[in-house]
């Protein structure tokens, strides 16, 4: 039995793509930028003559939650003629995992509290219990109560992403995300229970398969803490549902629960709402830490970023990139990956084979990223993705099946959110060089720079939204309001890019991760770093990167792992070391430009 955590299981149920964030279609022009600024020092920027010529050459829009400067998407992909071509379904294999299916999956809202008053009846028989085969028993016989109540979350989760215009399955979505709270609080009650009981560590290594000891000494749920999570999860439910355009509203939330955070710190004893998001998404470094690192990102990535713009621009504003049906690229994937691994061909195959995926064009209501879940009544994971209909749709589809890869070979057990993020972003920056004969020669050496181009805007621009959260989150009750928020939002940019970009005071509403994951996008900045250096070694030395990617991935045999840990493990260095984000930049810049850029 896995944990239903307060943060409504965010590790495993949205894990979004950063390449599906963005695609690119851009218009060739002879006009180029002027004053470039030379190598080895911070760029003086010209910004606002930047932001004028992307915007009349290329047309793009700061103001956008896309990244720093997005690369707009085609304008209308419904209106693509397509081809009638079908995904393959494999021949069946010994798979790991049962064969299962999500159209088996029945929905009907469960009685949340009556599964939570099961669970702590059986929290308070294992108390009383003198014989572990009877305790284990009482335990199992709660399991069928956890699987309802967390297939159903995901379930109800996965149809108001198809289509948030769906009145009932916005409302039972919302239902279900208020609901957990109470079933958490019983949750915890019976680890509670284990984690003082004197069979303590047969049952965590004869069942939880994982430690026990943050529970030893008593709980964190107070009826309290059940009360605001329930509205925590209601308000990140309404703001799901919303509108895109609605950012009125979508402002109005997220200072409502900034408010409700703050208390849910203080209700925990915790000094701000930091310390209770590290914790709950397994980070084995500390808050100034990541400061320091996001401080690093600031000062050494915007130059190095801003000088590869100018040079990968001719290249990426002259080729626009193909169009490719989703059966296509699916299929390609399939036997790319048939070459690749053993196991990462197994994992896509029972992807296809159980038809656990959701891979469709933009429509009304339809959320526009991707994100893998993990089905907890078929054991499997999930992948979702709307697709753009280019060939920027295979890096975001490697991208998601990354994450589906981690969670078919491990079952889904815990391990940090940094670690997490590596095995989708690692994977996807590795496969372009494996897409030639599958792509034009025009469109693979298309994705070898844009893939550079927006890693490095991505970095960026997580960067921005993580200190703005470092920096709101340390704000006072009674001076949480939309004014010092938005102040927040400045102050970190400059921060950060040492000036203001135009990005726009609501840029932490647009971003969901914002909104309903507090914490979660400075993950994709580490865990971006060590891809980034996973990446490298593959180009250097043509598999390297790859064993190194499926070691870190499969190779610990630990239930619970950390991230700085697992790097040391693989042989890699931690992002947090003094050069390496001088490092990395400069080893980036010199496989763009045959250049170093520092010195």
């Amino acid at each position: 039995m896995k944990k239903l955590f307060s943060f409504l299981l965010i590790i495993s149920i949205i894990m979004t793509s950063l390449s599906a964030l963005v695609s690119c279609e851009l218009t060739a022009s002879e006009d180029e930028p002027s004053d470039k600024k030379g190598k080895g020092e911070k760029a003086e920027i010209d910004i606002e003559e930047l932001i004028e010529y992307l915007g009349d050459v290329l047309g793009i829009v700061i103001d956008n939650a896309e990244g720093l400067f997005p690369i707009g998407r085609p304008d209308d992909p419904d209106d693509k003629e397509h081809t009638d071509t079908v995904i393959i379904t494999p021949s069946p294999m010994d798979y790991i995992h049962d064969v299962a299916y999500l159209a088996d999956v029945v929905y009907t809202r469960p009685d949340v509290n009556a599964r939570a008053a099961e669970l702590s009846a059986v929290a308070e028989s294992i108390k009383e219990c003198t014989d572990f085969d009877e305790a284990l028993a009482l335990i199992e016989s709660s399991e069928e109560g956890y699987v309802e109540v967390s297939t159903m979350y995901t379930y109800s989760e996965l149809e108001s992403m198809k289509d948030s215009t769906n009145e009932y399955w916005a409302e039972e979505y919302e239902f279900m995300s208020g609901a957990l709270s109470e079933y958490n609080k019983a949750l915890e009650d019976l680890f509670v229970a284990c984690a003082q009981s004197e069979f303590k560590e047969r049952f965590e290594d004869e069942y939880f398969k994982e430690s026990l000891d943050e529970y030893a000494d008593g709980g964190k749920y107070t009826d309290e803490l059940v009360r605001l999570e329930a509205l925590e999860g209601e308000l990140v439910a309404e703001y799901v549902s919303l509108d895109p355009s609605d950012t009125e509203r979508a402002a109005e939330i997220y200072v409502e629960l900034l408010k409700i955070r703050r208390q849910i710190a203080d209700e925990v004893g915790v000094s701000s709402y930091l310390e209770y998001a590290y914790d709950g998404f397994g980070r084995d470094y500390t808050g100034d830490e990541a400061y320091e690192l996001l401080l690093k990102l600031g000062e050494n990535a915007f130059p190095v970023y801003y000088e590869i713009f100018y040079t990968v621009y001719d290249i990426l504003a002259s080729h626009s990139p193909s169009e490719v049906e989703i059966a296509e690229m699916v299929n390609d994937l399939y036997y790319l990956f048939e070459s690749e691994n053993e196991l990462i061909y197994e994992a896509y195959s029972y992807m296809l084979y159980c038809k656990l995926f959701d891979i469709e064009s933009p429509e009304e209501g339809r959320y526009e990223g991707a994100f893998t879940t993990y089905v907890t009544a078929l054991d499997a994971p999930y992948l979702f993705m709307t697709a753009w209909g280019d060939v920027s749709d295979y890096l975001t589809l490697t991208h998601e099946f990354g994450h589906f890869f981690d969670a078919y070979a491990n079952f889904n057990l815990g391990e940090s959110l940094d670690l997490a993020e590596i095995s989708s972003q690692a994977l996807e920056l590795m496969v372009v060089s494996r897409l030639e004969g599958i792509l034009s020669d025009d469109d693979l050496q298309y994705l070898t720079y844009y893939q550079v181009y927006m890693a490095l805007d991505s970095l960026l621009y997580q960067s921005y939204i993580a200190m703005f959260e470092h920096l709101v989150y340390e704000l006072p009750y009674d001076e949480i309001n939309l004014s010092t928020v938005s102040a927040m939002a400045a102050e970190a940019e400059t921060t950060i890019f040492g000036q203001s970009l135009g990005l726009g005071e609501l840029q932490y509403v647009i971003m969901q991760h914002t909104v309903a994951y507090p914490f979660y996008v400075e993950s994709y900045c580490t865990s971006l770093l060590v891809s980034l250096d996973i990446f490298l070694t593959e180009c250097d030395s043509t598999g390297d990167g790859m064993d190194i990617y499926l070691d870190l991935i499969t190779g610990s045999g630990e239930s619970e792992k950390q991230f700085k840990s697992e790097l040391d493990r693989v042989g890699l260095s931690s992002p947090f070391e003094q050069n390496y984000v001088v490092n990395i930049l400069n080893e980036l810049f010199y496989h763009v430009t045959g250049e170093y850029y520092y010195k």
